[in-house]
């Protein structure tokens, strides 16, 4: 079973075709996160926000400007590039039960939903009135240099997590092993002396994995929330933040931390003691 290690399509475990349940739950995923895209760009190019907007509250709300609409839905349609290469190749188990492919998908629907009408002017939450009143036949939009400046990061926060991604793939390729070598040149990985004695542990301590337990969680904290603000809105891009730290600590870290104090024992200890921070880097927290 191979595994690749490069940073777009890298394997964390050679996983190889899984069971026929997996892999129809895993293929009805990906369409729905096709789905998905396609439901962002009728909410935001084609003006369907604004429909949503008008029938739930029964106010009429101006269309986004079209410049506006394309990087609002740029901004989700790359999130959901990052969960195609994630569920497809980089995704940590061979199982996928059907709960969790129910509750990912109300989730990222509800992220959806709440980015795209983001950029929309109204008093209702989602909707944004922070750039003043509608002057024109366009909602109000903050300067485009706002909205590509937070496109940006929003890609650079998912290359980020990419990159933590594709270090934990090179860890297990090498783990226990002698990591010297031309592949060692392939992306951010660890380098010099100290680092070979990194391969030796039982727990990846490589790259990002250094700075604290779960640095990959740790770039998903952004995404949502600056695509918010490409919307200009500030407070689904808090609503955001609030949710992705809350989810962190109460569901994904404990479940992970768990699992490996059960696999790894004493040496999951000490890799806490060499790294004490969880979710945040360098911090204690």
């Amino acid at each position: 079973m191979p595994t690749t290690a490069t940073l777009l399509l890298g394997d964390h475990l050679a996983r190889g075709r899984g069971p026929s349940t997996y892999n129809a739950r895993l293929g009805s995923f990906l369409l729905v996160q096709l789905a998905m895209i396609a439901f962002a760009y009728w909410e935001t190019v084609s003006g369907g926000g604004r429909i949503v907007y008008e029938i739930t509250f029964k106010v009429e709300t101006p269309p986004l400007e079209p410049s506006h609409a394309w990087l609002i839905f740029s901004s989700m349609a790359v999130y959901h590039l990052k969960v195609f290469r994630w569920a497809g190749f980089v995704c940590h188990t061979d199982s996928m039960s059907a709960f969790t492919v129910v509750l990912v998908t109300c989730y990222h629907m509800f992220a959806m939903f709440t980015i795209g009408m983001s950029g929309y002017y109204g008093d209702s939450f989602p909707m944004n009135n922070y750039w003043g009143s509608p002057e024109g036949k366009y909602s109000p939009a903050p300067p485009q240099w706002f909205q590509i400046l937070f496109l940006g990061l929003a890609c650079a926060v998912l290359l980020l997590e990419a990159v933590a991604d594709h270090q934990l793939a090179f860890f297990k390729r090498y783990k226990g092993g002698d990591p010297s070598g031309e592949e060692l040149t392939t992306f951010f990985v660890a380098r010099g002396d100290e680092s070979k004695d990194m391969y030796q542990e039982r727990v990846c301590r490589v790259g990002m994995w250094n700075w604290c337990r779960h640095p990959n969680y740790f770039w998903n904290l952004f995404p949502f929330a600056f695509a918010a603000l490409v919307g200009g809105n500030f407070a689904c891009f808090g609503m955001w933040i609030f949710i992705q730290v809350f989810w962190a600590y109460t569901q994904s870290m404990p479940a992970l931390e768990g699992y490996m104090a059960d696999r790894y024992g004493q040496d999951w200890d000490a890799y806490c003691r060499k790294v004490p921070g969880k979710l945040f880097p360098f911090l204690r927290i």
